[in-house]
């Protein structure tokens, strides 16, 4: 029987992220947008060199705090094609976020129900943002996989994480971005610490 447990936990996380605040359940928002991109780099790594185009959905609730969403990229005449999964609480400056990140295999051979740990092409993501407040505009990110398709060659789980400092300022009227991001150990961004994004 195929395990279909994390895809509960996303499940049940969804439903009840959306059940808290009923005071602001009135309001609750709902966008959708889609981008399209020149090629698809995510955290320093060329997934697709084409343009892509990257569709998403996203319900809010009316406060902010939570959110649930899907987000997707897929290559212009190519065969890339992901989907992923996500939820967000928000407070103060800090952000949580489950994802469930799915990239279609190449020959379409796949199962998107299938949960097993060593067979299922989901790789589940804990992350979290922290934003400084605006005299000290400062962000710092992390993101651990702990689930699914991060396996070694001895098929451990390698848990592959990724860390950021960036530092947001104006010149002028333009906002300005400038980040450093890095993995610390063995992962499937690099072999060894690495700095991957600048």
């Amino acid at each position: 029987m195929k395990n279909k447990f994390p895809f509960r936990i996303l499940l049940i996380v969804f439903v009840f992220a959306m059940q808290l605040s009923p005071q602001v359940s009135a309001q609750k928002k709902l966008h959708v947008g889609a981008d399209i991109v020149s090629s698809y780099v995510w955290r320093g790594l060329l997934y697709n060199p084409v343009p892509n185009i990257q569709p998403s959905i996203t319900f809010t609730s009316g406060d902010e705090s939570f959110s649930i969403g899907t987000w997707g990229s897929y290559g212009i005449g190519s065969y890339y094609g992901e989907v992923d999964f996500f939820t967000t609480y928000s407070v103060g400056g800090l952000t949580l976020a489950l994802w469930d990140y799915y990239v279609m295999p190449a020959d379409f051979n796949y199962n998107f129900f299938n949960y097993i740990n060593d067979e299922t092409g989901h790789s589940l993501e804990f992350s979290a943002v922290y934003e400084g407040p605006e005299n000290i505009p400062f962000c710092l990110t992390w993101g651990t996989f702990f689930y699914g398709n991060d396996l070694n060659e001895a098929g451990n789980n390698m848990y592959s994480s990724y860390f950021e400092l960036g530092y947001n300022f104006n010149i002028g009227d333009t906002p300005i971005y400038v980040f450093t991001g890095f993995t610390p150990w063995e992962s499937f961004y690099a072999p060894e610490f690495s700095l991957i994004n600048v």
